[in-house]
C-alpha cells in the first residue's frame, strides 16, 4: 500500500457554453474560446480510449493451478479470462450480427418453471490462483452478477 497524497494545486476546466470555458490552476484563472478548444482536445482524447480498444496482453499462467487445468488449457487455443478478457461492444455485437444473431444472448437465461420464473447462469475463470476456494468465490460472485443484472434473487450457488 502506498500513501495517497493530493497535488496542491490541480487543473480545472468548466465548459461554459457556447464554446467557452474557464480554467483554474494555482489561483490563475482564464477563460475564452481557446481554453474551450483546450479542454475539448483532453475530453475527447479520454473518451476515445474507450472507444478503440487496445492491445490486452495474455496473463502469465500462475506455477501452481487446480488439478487438469494446465492439460485443459493446452487443449485450447483461447481460454476464458472472465469479464476483463471480453472485448469492446461494437466488435462483439458486429461478430454476432455477422453470425445471423439479430439480438446479443443474454448472460443468463430465464426459464419458466412451474413455480413460475427462474434465472439461470454459470460462470468459468480460468485459474488465475491456485487456490480453488478463491477460485469458487470468484466464480460465484461473477454468476452472481448476472443474475443480478437480469433482476433475478439467488436461491443457490
Amino acid at each position: 500500500m502506498t500513501a495517497f497524497t493530493p497535488q496542491d494545486a490541480y487543473l480545472k476546466l468548466i465548459s461554459l457554453g457556447r464554446k467557452s470555458a474557464a480554467t483554474d490552476k494555482w489561483g490563475i484563472g482564464l477563460s475564452g474560446n481557446w481554453v474551450w478548444r483546450w479542454k475539448d482536445r483532453i475530453d475527447q482524447a479520454f473518451m476515445k480510449q474507450f472507444q478503440e480498444p487496445g492491445s490486452m496482453p495474455s496473463p502469465k499462467r500462475p506455477h501452481d493451478m487446480a488439478l487438469g487445468a494446465a492439460e485443459l488449457l493446452e487443449q485450447q487455443e483461447k481460454a476464458c479470462g472472465a469479464c476483463g478478457a471480453k472485448v469492446a461492444q461494437t466488435f462483439l455485437t458486429d461478430g454476432l450480427s455477422d453470425a445471423g444473431l439479430a439480438e446479443p444472448p443474454e448472460d443468463a437465461a430465464i426459464i419458466q418453471t412451474d413455480a413460475g420464473f427462474e434465472v439461470f447462469t454459470t460462470a468459468h475463470l480460468r485459474a488465475i490462483n491456485p487456490d480453488p476456494n478463491t477460485l469458487e468465490r470468484l466464480a460465484a460472485v461473477h454468476a452472481l452478477g448476472d443474475i443480478w443484472e437480469m433482476g433475478g434473487r439467488p436461491k443457490a450457488v
